[in-house]
């Protein structure tokens, strides 16, 4: 018993967490990083999810940590929440800019340096906008900070690609990515990420304000097999009875071969006009919604461009990148004023979505950016 105590003694001692001091701490099972650019409409949400993850806390295994970061209306903070502490804040920070490229990257490096682990979890939490870059002062990817501590949609957002080339700088295969925000789960972004991550759990529409239950998938975060396909299963089973949920997997390993089967059988894709009346639509395109594209299903898009038999075979490469597809029949849309959130293409949903080149996008130059992606360089180059 003696020996017991004295080891748990240690391993809280390797846990604990002062107050703006650097930590040392022993190699941790895994840590789980929560990114929070939450200096916008999302303050309050963020104040509650912290609130579940903290109701969670009992489920945070001894030798994982849960570490996060938050930018709110406040100074930016890194804490800590386990088992014993609840919460503890370790790093009060200067005012920053959390969507900036460099500034998530130095972040990172702080945290995995001061939580070293054998495996990482990665959260990214806040708006979201999928793949599409910022054009003329409108959204782009994910996240926003106004930089003047209110909570305004207004300010600076991070590209998927400036997201790449920071986790790349940083060198470290998560276990998963999961993007509580919405739009994120589209065929561009998951291609992009492929090589830092083996997993992405996103959505590919928009999803409830009040996001991820943390306190329900806490133990999911750090389970040591599946991780990505508890915390989407747990996640949808939460709202599947109420307001509705869109989640998915993907597999980023598989994610070359999707592409590989889709160029083979639809070489020309980028070059066709594709009649988009009928398929599966995400989001309408209006000023309201800051002229996004209106994110069309990947699966039935393609479902029309290629015949049956070679749909089938393109149908088995998605099943391998995405082994986990959940929908309800509808889902919650501030857009519902004009736009009806109901899954019209249940039989082809393939829970990512693909862009598809339009002439009306030409005003906001999406039809160009798609070309800066690595899947449009990808498919476009063989």
């Amino acid at each position: 018993m003696k020996q017991i105590l004295l080891t748990l003694t240690a391993i809280l001692m390797l846990t604990a967490c002062h107050k703006d001091e650097p930590t040392r701490r022993g190699t941790a099972r895994r840590t789980v990083v929560v990114y929070m650019m939450a200096e916008n409409s999302l303050r309050s949400f963020s104040s509650s999810d912290i609130s579940e993850m903290i109701g969670g806390k009992d489920s945070i295994p001894l030798d994982a940590n849960l570490v996060v970061y938050i930018d709110d209306t406040s100074a930016p903070r890194i804490m800590t929440i386990d088992a014993m502490s609840g919460r503890t804040v370790c790093h009060t920070l200067p005012e920053e800019n959390s969507c900036d490229s460099t500034v998530f990257l130095r972040n990172l490096q702080q945290i995995v340096g001061e939580f070293p682990a054998h495996s990482y979890g990665l959260i990214m939490w806040s708006h979201g906008s999928g793949w599409v870059p910022k054009a003329k002062e409108k959204r782009k990817s994910i996240g926003v900070d106004n930089m003047m501590n209110n909570q305004l949609n207004h300010g600076d957002e991070l590209n998927v690609s400036a997201m790449r080339w920071a986790l790349e700088q940083l060198g470290i295969q998560w276990e998963y990515i999961f993007f509580d925000a919405c739009f994120m789960q589209g065929i561009e972004v998951d291609y992009e990420l492929k090589d830092v991550c083996r997993y992405i759990v996103a959505s590919p529409a928009e999803i409830p304000g009040d996001g991820a239950p943390y306190d329900r998938i806490m133990p999911h975060l750090f389970a040591d097999t599946l991780s990505a396909h508890k915390i989407a299963n747990t996640y949808f089973e939460h709202y599947k009875s109420g307001i509705g949920l869109l989640i998915s997997v993907a597999d980023c390993g598989k994610m070359r071969h999707l592409l590989d089967v889709t160029q083979r059988l639809c070489p020309d894709y980028y070059q066709r006009s594709v009649a988009t009346t009928d398929l599966q639509a995400y989001a309408p395109w209006h000023a309201y919604t800051g002229w996004k594209p209106e994110y069309f299903d990947l699966g039935s898009t393609f479902a029309t461009l290629l015949p049956a038999s070679d749909y089938a075979e393109w149908r088995q490469a998605w099943a391998e990148a995405y082994p986990v597809s959940l929908h309800t029949d509808y889902w919650m849309s501030i857009y519902n004023y004009q736009f009806m959130p109901i899954i019209t293409d249940a039989d082809h949903y393939a829970g990512a979505t693909v862009f598809i080149p339009n002439p009306k996008y030409a005003d906001m130059g999406y039809n160009e950016s798609i070309r800066q992606t690595l899947w449009y360089k990808d498919y476009t180059s063989q």
